[in-house]
C-alpha cells in the first residue's frame, strides 16, 4: 500500500534538496566572511609588527651609532726616548668613557676636589710609561727633586698636585720608592676630563732629578722626553 503518490514524493526531494542547498549556501557564505576577517586581521597585525620591528631597527641604529662616539679608543705608541741615566718608553694612551665606581683603583687617591668636577659618566685616558734605570745604581725614589710631569699633546702640564681637570694627572703608583739598577718600572698617567678631547701627539714625561745615595750635591739627571707619535 502506497502511503504517498508519485508526485508528493517528488515535491518532498525537492523541498529537501532546496533546504539542504540553502543550508550549504549559507555555510560555504559563513566561511567566506570568516576567512575573509581572518585575512583581514592578520594583514592589520602584520602591518602593525612590521611597523613596531622598523621603529625598532631605528632605534637601534640610533643607538649603535651613538655608541662609536663612545667606544673605548687605544693607540698603541712604544717610543723610547733616553739620555744618560734613563730610557723612558710610551707604550700606549687608551681613552674610554666611564662612569664613577667605587671599585675602580684609578680613582682611590683623586681627591674630592677634582672628583666634584667631573659629571657621573666622564672620560679617562690612561698612558702607561715604562721607566728604565740604565745605571748600575739603584735610584731611590724617596729622594727626588721635585715631581713627575706629564704634559699632554695641547700643551697641559699635568701632576698629582693639579688642582684642575687641565693641570691634574693621577700617577700610579703613587709612590715609587726604588728604581733597582738596570731595571724597568711601569707607570701610568691617568688623566680625567669630562671632554673627549684628549690629544696624544706630541706627549712629554718629564722626570725630576733625583739625589745619589750619600751625596747632597751629584743627582741623576731627569730631564724631559718627547714622543712626536
Amino acid at each position: 500500500m502506497n502511503v504517498l503518490s508519485d508526485g508528493a514524493f517528488d515535491d518532498i526531494i525537492v523541498f529537501v534538496n532546496k533546504t539542504m542547498g540553502r543550508s550549504f549556501m549559507k555555510k560555504i557564505i559563513v566561511i567566506a566572511i570568516t576567512a575573509i576577517v581572518a585575512l583581514a586581521i592578520g594583514v592589520f597585525i602584520g602591518a602593525k609588527m612590521m611597523t613596531h620591528r622598523l621603529d625598532n631597527d631605528s632605534d637601534k641604529h640610533v643607538i649603535r651609532h651613538a655608541s662609536r662616539s663612545d667606544k673605548t679608543v687605544v693607540k698603541n705608541i712604544n717610543q723610547t726616548q733616553s739620555n744618560d741615566n734613563w730610557n723612558v718608553t710610551l707604550n700606549r694612551v687608551k681613552t674610554e668613557k666611564v662612569k664613577r665606581a667605587a671599585h675602580d683603583r684609578d680613582m682611590f687617591d683623586v681627591s674630592s676636589e677634582i672628583k666634584s668636577l667631573l659629571p657621573e659618566k666622564f672620560y679617562k685616558t690612561t698612558v702607561e710609561a715604562t721607566l728604565e734605570n740604565k745605571t748600575d745604581q739603584d735610584i731611590r725614589g724617596s729622594q727626588l727633586n721635585g715631581k713627575y710631569t706629564f704634559i699632554d699633546g695641547n700643551g697641559n702640564a699635568r701632576s698629582a698636585a693639579g688642582e684642575t681637570l687641565d693641570s691634574y694627572t693621577n700617577v700610579r703608583p703613587a709612590a715609587i720608592e726604588l728604581f733597582p739598577a738596570k731595571s724597568k718600572t711601569k707607570v701610568k698617567f691617568v688623566v680625567l676630563s669630562d671632554k673627549n678631547d684628549f690629544k696624544s701627539d706630541g706627549i712629554k714625561i718629564a722626570l725630576p732629578d733625583v739625589a745619589k745615595d750619600g751625596s747632597q750635591n751629584e743627582s741623576y739627571t731627569g730631564g724631559t722626553f718627547y714622543f712626536n707619535k
